[in-house]
């Protein structure tokens, strides 16, 4: 039962991960600074996040023109768009904030442009031990130092007999080599915190038969956050959090933090 329950759980994470990727990925205009770099392909360019190490593809005319002589600050305006199966950046204006810029390298600069800002996400997922549905939303600020960053979250978490409130306060660490490579648009993280839960354990039986089983319960606990996951540069992530002293004791998302 529990083979059966998993592998349903992971297509559902699959199919989750296409939907919100066709939902979210398309046209989203914004504005975007970084390190403007060559690929190792000849006439494709990179945009670095310096805050983060995140990578992005990017097109657009007048980046041969910047790019020469080694990598610039720029600021941009675009959208992300699909092209052949993989995420492309389509700049309509890019304009050179400095001569040099180390991709590589932590930005004090790009730092101070991040932190105060607030970005917002959604988040959807099943949990197991015990087996719940869960639905939540996030926030992300920083970073506070290098690829740190600090996450709060809040998830409300459902099943027949279960139900919880759970609140996080996570750190979470973009590891920057990630960013590094013809898929650097997919960035690793890694991160920790502690979580609180409000837990309801309810059973009003089955059809025409008293509940004797599962007596009306409630629950506050504590616990540990351990947890790893892959952000795309349009903010799409998926996520696997596990947890100690708290149930339930693994949990899969899939999400979209906007930007």
């Amino acid at each position: 039962m529990r083979k059966r329950w998993l592998l349903f759980s992971y297509s559902i994470l699959i199919l989750s991960i296409g939907f919100v990727n066709t939902a979210f990925a398309q046209n989203q205009a914004d504005t975007r600074t970084g390190c403007l770099i060559r690929g190792s392909k000849a006439g494709t360019y990179y945009l670095v996040d310096t805050a983060t190490g995140r990578r992005t593809e990017i097109s657009g005319t007048g980046l041969d023109r910047l790019t020469e002589g080694g990598e610039v600050q720029v600021s941009t305006k675009g959208s992300l768009v699909h092209e052949g199966g993989r995420e492309v950046y389509q700049s309509t204006e890019v304009q050179q904030t400095r001569a040099i810029c180390d991709p590589f390298a932590y930005n004090a600069d790009a730092l101070k442009a991040e932190v105060g800002r607030a970005r917002f996400g959604a988040r959807a997922g099943i949990a197991l031990d015990p087996e719940l549905v869960v639905v939540g939303a996030q926030a992300q600020f920083g970073p506070f130092f290098k690829e740190i960053w600090f996450r709060p979250s809040f998830e409300f978490e459902f099943g027949e007999v279960t139900k919880i409130a759970n609140f996080n306060g996570d750190a979470i660490y973009f590891i920057p080599s990630a960013g590094v490579g013809q898929k650097g648009h997919l960035n690793a993280y890694v991160g920790g915190g502690v979580g609180f839960n409000l837990l309801r354990r309810n059973f009003n039986g089955f059809p025409n038969q008293p509940n004797n089983v599962f007596p009306d319960d409630w629950a506050a606990d504590f616990g540990m956050n351990l947890l790893v996951g892959v952000m795309k540069s349009n903010g799409l992530f998926a996520e696997l959090r596990s947890t100690v002293w708290m149930e339930p004791t693994v949990r899969l998302y899939v999400g979209y933090n906007f930007h």
